[in-house]
Parts: structure tokens; C-alpha cells; sequence
């Protein structure tokens, strides 16, 4: 610097010492106004809690009418099957002896496919609902 070459082979340390204080400066209310945060926010957690009770249960409500409104319908679905097959077999009797079309045991035969479908639809909603009851209940069934 300024045309000096500076000696490299002598160590030089730096030093630096200083002090420093820190006073937190709080007003004398602050501990009672966390407390009164903490407080609400507490009773904000328990009214959440009641909420998704209340939640919960309604839904649990909902899913065994719905199992309860599928089981009855399963029930009356057989009826409707075993109707439905009744009359596929006097039309195609009737077929054979040529009182009916074909057009009219096809027809016969696709309600009673409809019939079978609508079970099996049944049937699936209810294994529906029972997957969602055990799941609201808390069991796991995966």
C-alpha cells in the first residue's frame, strides 16, 4: 500500500472486545393479556371440538339410515327378481305357442336383467355404507 510491500511473515492478530446489554422492556400487562389469549383460544378449541362432535355424529346418523334405507331395498329387490323371472317364463311360453312376439320376450327378458342390475346396485351401495359407517366409527377396514 502507498509503495510499502508489507512483511507477510509476522502475525498479526485483531482484536475486538466489547459489552452489551439487553433490558426487555414489557409492560406489566402483558402477562395477563397472553393469559387472556391463551383463554380464548382455548375455549375457540373446545367449541371447534363440539363442532366436529356434533359433526361426527349426525354423520354416523346419516350413513345408518342409509344402511338401514339399502337393507330394505335389498329385501324388496328380490321379490322384484323372482317377479320379473315369473313373467320372462310365461312370455317365452307364450312365445312358443305364438301367442307373443319376440319382441315381447325380449322385452321381458331385459326387465328381468334390469331387475338383477338393480340388485347388484343395491348390494354395492350397500357395502358402500357400511365402508363409510366403519370408517366413521373408527375401524379400519382397508
Amino acid at each position: 500500500k502507498n509503495g510499502f510491500v508489507p512483511n507477510i511473515a509476522t502475525n498479526k492478530f485483531n482484536y475486538y472486545a466489547g459489552v452489551g446489554i439487553s433490558i426487555p422492556i414489557l409492560p406489566v400487562s402483558r402477562p395477563s393479556i397472553q393469559k387472556h389469549m391463551a383463554e380464548i383460544n382455548m375455549s375457540i378449541s373446545q367449541s371447534d371440538l363440539k363442532t366436529q362432535s356434533q359433526t361426527l355424529s349426525t354423520s354416523i346418523l346419516n350413513t345408518l339410515q342409509e344402511v338401514k334405507k339399502n337393507e330394505k331395498k335389498l329385501f324388496t329387490s328380490d321379490d322384484l327378481i323372482q317377479q320379473a323371472h315369473s313373467a320372462l317364463n310365461l312370455a317365452i311360453q307364450r312365445y312358443k305357442e305364438g301367442v307373443n312376439t319376440n319382441l315381447d320376450m325380449l322385452s321381458a327378458q331385459t326387465n328381468f336383467q334390469n331387475a338383477q342390475l338393480s340388485k347388484l346396485q343395491i348390494q354395492y351401495n350397500l357395502l358402500i355404507s357400511k365402508m363409510d359407517l366403519s370408517q366413521l366409527m373408527g375401524n379400519q377396514w382397508w
